[in-house]
C-alpha cells in the first residue's frame, strides 16, 4: 500500500486498524465476545522486541500445557458467544471495607454495611448509637460479639430488617464485652446496633459478625 509514492509502515496500518474496529464497536450494540486482542499466549513479536508469555497470563491466542489449555476472559474451544454485564454482576455485594464505622452511622437508614462475615471492625462509643448491618443470602444463625467496649449503659441489639427487635445484650457491671447470637428464618438484611448511654469517649471498640 502506498501514498504519494511512500509506503505506509506496518505500525501505523495496525494503528489504523484499531481506530477503525473502535468506531465500529462504538456503533453496535455493547456486548463482549470471545474474539478479542489482548495480551498472548505463547510469543510477540514485534520489530526487534520479542516477549513471552507464561501459560494463563497472555490473552491474544491460546495458552496451553499438558493437558490444559487457557484462553483469557472464554472458554477455549466454545462458539462465539455475547456476555452481558448486567448477568455476570447480577448476585454481585459490594462490601462495607472499614476497618472502622463511618459517622454519621447514627440510625437505620445510616448503618455501614453490609459487614462481611468473621471480619473484625472497630467503633468509638463517642456517642449514643452505631448503626451497621448484614445482608443473609439464606437463613442460618447470626453471632454478634463486642469486646473492649468502655462505653457505660451499653447495649447490643439485633433488628430485623423491618425494626423489629430480635435479640440484645446488656452491658453488666465492670463488662468490657457484648454479645449475642439468634437464628433467623430467613435471608435479607438484619441491622445490628451499639448503644452507649454514658461516659462517651474515643476507645475502640472490636466488632465481628458471623453469618451464613
Amino acid at each position: 500500500m502506498s501514498r504519494r509514492g511512500k509506503l505506509v509502515r506496518p505500525g501505523l496500518l495496525l494503528v489504523l486498524l484499531c481506530l477503525t474496529g473502535g468506531i465500529v464497536l462504538a456503533q453496535s450494540t455493547p456486548a463482549i465476545v470471545r474474539w478479542h486482542i489482548g495480551g498472548g499466549g505463547g510469543t510477540a513479536i514485534g520489530g526487534t522486541a520479542s516477549i513471552s508469555g507464561a501459560l494463563g497470563q497472555a490473552v491474544a491466542g491460546l495458552s496451553s500445557g499438558g493437558n490444559i489449555t487457557l484462553q483469557a476472559g472464554f472458554w477455549t474451544g466454545r462458539r462465539q458467544a455475547k456476555i452481558y454485564l448486567p448477568l455476570v454482576l447480577r448476585d454481585y455485594i459490594s462490601y462495607f471495607e472499614g476497618p472502622c464505622e463511618q459517622e454519621d452511622n447514627d440510625r437505620s437508614s445510616q448503618a455501614n454495611g453490609p459487614l462481611y462475615s468473621g471480619r473484625y471492625y472497630c467503633g468509638y462509643p463517642n456517642d449514643w448509637y452505631d448503626w451497621f448491618y448484614v445482608y443473609l443470602r439464606t437463613t442460618g444463625r447470626i453471632t454478634v460479639s463486642v469486646t473492649n467496649y468502655t462505653g457505660a449503659g451499653g447495649q447490643l441489639l439485633l433488628f430485623s430488617q423491618l425494626g423489629e427487635l430480635l435479640k440484645r445484650d446488656y452491658q453488666g457491671a465492670n463488662d468490657y464485652d457484648l454479645y449475642l447470637e439468634h437464628t433467623v428464618s430467613t435471608g435479607g438484611i438484619y441491622y445490628i446496633t451499639v448503644y452507649t448511654e454514658r461516659n462517651f469517649n474515643t476507645t475502640p471498640y472490636t466488632l465481628r459478625v458471623t453469618y451464613p
